[in-house]
């Protein structure tokens, strides 16, 4: 009886020893948790804003984004990307940066190099950080205003305060020279000198309207219009101002400053707009 009983004791401890509750079985390692999927929500315009004009004076402009919104870790920092295009569907992207740093104050920022024509310009930024990129934020439409076009009346008042005055005609004047320099440029020929000198004169025109003056053309006393003198209205009454020296074969059309001359004889005109 006691045999018996020993032999049960054993067996039962042997069936017990070879459970799953052992100590001396192995640990199986536990599984790694599944790494978090990084996205990357679109960064948000701050400048510049939609129908938002920049002038000359004001460039270069900076695109401003806020930064974008990151969900999930990664060790690769995140970067921005912009675009400016003259069109909405960026087919004709005219300024691409890649791998802007993510600024540390909340905005990322791109410089535009200074562009010397006016056109409207549509901007777009994304961001990533290489494996995950964001949607492109909204598309913004600005205008940017060529040298001339935007030019500040500061610093050119009449005594009454006036800025329509001929400093501030003649800070125009040479803006559009510099905005179109094909019109003074050294051409083999008269015809083709005078041709692009009036060119200008007409764009002047109608730089000068859209700075707040009036102005035409002359009519000379041999009754043709004139390609190197200008009439605008100043200070209650017109005058005549010789502002180019004509160029010709081998030499360009270069400005003189306002020369006043007489008679006034006013041929008016819308100019050429740009």
């Amino acid at each position: 009886m006691n045999n018996l009983l020993a032999r049960c004791t054993v067996s039962s401890f042997l069936f017990a020893g070879c459970g799953s509750s052992s100590p001396t079985e192995p640990l199986r390692p536990s599984a790694a948790p599944p790494s978090a999927t990084v996205t990357i929500a679109a960064p948000t315009f701050v400048t510049p804003v939609h129908d938002e004009q920049w002038g000359w004076l004001e460039q270069p402009v900076v695109l401003t984004v806020s930064n974008a919104a990151v969900t999930g870790t990664s060790a690769t920092p995140v970067t921005y990307e912009f675009d400016a295009a003259v069109d909405p569907d960026f087919a004709q992207i005219v300024h691409n940066v890649q791998g802007v740093p993510q600024g540390s104050d909340g905005h990322t920022r791109a410089g535009l190099p200074r562009l010397p024509l006016p056109t409207f310009l549509y901007w777009r930024s994304r961001a990533t950080n290489g494996t995950a990129t964001s949607p492109y934020s909204t598309t913004v439409k600005f205008e940017l205003e060529g040298q001339g076009c935007h030019l500040s009346p500061e610093g050119y008042r009449d005594p009454t305060g006036n800025p329509i005055s001929e400093e501030y005609a003649e800070a125009l004047i040479n803006g559009c020279a510099e905005e179109f320099p094909h019109t003074v440029a050294v051409y083999g020929s008269e015809s083709e000198a005078e041709g692009y000198a009036e060119e200008l004169l007409l764009r002047i025109i109608w730089h000068l309207k859209l700075a707040g003056f009036d102005a035409a053309q002359q009519r000379n006393p041999s009754g043709a219009i004139s390609k190197d003198k200008m009439n605008i209205f100043i200070r209650n009454t017109w005058r005549t101002y010789d502002i180019f020296a004509l160029g010709v074969a081998g030499r360009p059309t270069t400005l003189t400053g306002l020369g006043q001359v007489r008679p006034e004889n006013p041929v008016f005109s819308d100019g050429i707009a740009d």
